[in-house]
């Protein structure tokens, strides 16, 4: 460690869990100072410029992945090196906290030496290069180099105004004002919360961002931040369901035996059969129903397991 001690702010709402590191840090030579929930972090790190942050997820007020996402978005803060260090051990977790902006993600329960190496570590990187490109008047590339929360999040923090064009086998937008996400489309019939949370989950595609003051109707109430993290929620949960649903070119055809009968069917689940009858094919059905794409496959996958439906493959020619 460099002779200057490093000023390193503790984030938890445990107690026990401030004392600790404060504890083990500042016998190894470091300056401590803590807060108990991501808000108070916030103002701390604004007032301390620490040398790093380390973070839990779970807190009252504002939760570690807000606290993360506003750290990056203000001016004064946004290069401060940033774990997260927490009980939660999924594989989304802890992609998720790395796409928002976090240098590192560690689990409790933990190893001092292992945190204070990746501390060292995670400070050497960023001073060495900055880890969020400058965002030119006009940015395009291909997803597979720079996914679209990290997109979002540069734009969002330096409060542009545009869209975000992406194009694979249909042309998707995402209009932002001064930073904030407002509305979005899939081609010519899909927009909104639909559109965005579908264009969340395109690993690939050529993107561009274009300056200008869009037009777009407001159709998003939460900011961005929330926005992006409940559209990374859904991308998880239909992940896990993969092996439940079938190819979006597969054909679905509705099973009309005794059980199709005797299935307690509400409204909206005649209306989604209907539509299943009209389009057919899995991926006109996605696009046709007006339920966000999450639902429609807990739909699908619902109905394929009581045999209500049916999966045939593609139509040849």
């Amino acid at each position: 460690m460099d002779d200057q001690k490093r000023n390193i702010l503790v984030v938890d709402d445990s107690m026990t869990i401030r004392r600790l590191l404060k504890g083990e840090l500042t016998k190894r030579g470091y300056e401590v100072i803590s807060a108990e929930n991501g808000a108070d972090g916030l103002k701390t790190a604004v007032e301390s410029k620490p040398d790093i942050i380390i973070s839990d997820i779970n807190m009252p007020q504002m939760d570690g992945w807000e606290f993360c996402w506003r750290v990056r978005k203000n001016q004064d803060i946004r290069y401060i090196p940033f774990i997260f260090l927490t009980d939660r051990d999924e594989i989304s977790d802890r992609v998720r906290g790395l796409e928002i902006g976090a240098e590192d993600y560690i689990t409790k329960p933990f190893q001092i030496q292992d945190l204070v190496d990746r501390m060292e570590t995670v400070i050497h990187r960023r001073k060495t290069t900055e880890k969020l490109p400058k965002l030119e008047s006009s940015l395009m590339g291909q997803l597979t180099q720079f996914n679209l929360p990290d997109l979002l999040q540069n734009i969002n923090m330096l409060s542009k105004s545009g869209a975000l064009e992406i194009k694979r086998d249909t042309i998707a937008k995402i209009f932002v004002q001064k930073g904030e996400v407002i509305n979005a489309t899939v081609g010519d019939s899909i927009q909104g919360r639909k559109a965005f949370y579908r264009v969340l989950t395109w690993k690939d595609g050529f993107f561009e961002f274009k300056e200008f003051v869009p037009k777009a109707d407001k159709a998003f109430a939460e900011n961005t931040i929330k926005l992006i993290l409940n559209g990374l929620k859904q991308a998880d949960e239909m992940t896990k369901l993969k092996d439940t649903i079938p190819d979006a070119s597969a054909r679905l055809q509705i099973n009309f035996d005794d059980n199709f009968f005797k299935f307690p069917f509400n409204d909206e689940a005649r209306k989604f059969l209907d539509l299943v009858q009209e389009h057919q094919t899995f991926s006109k059905v996605l696009d046709a129903s007006p339920m966000e794409d999450l639902k429609v496959i807990k739909a699908v996958a619902l109905l394929i397991s009581h045999n209500i439906l049916r999966v045939k493959p593609p139509e040849r020619g």
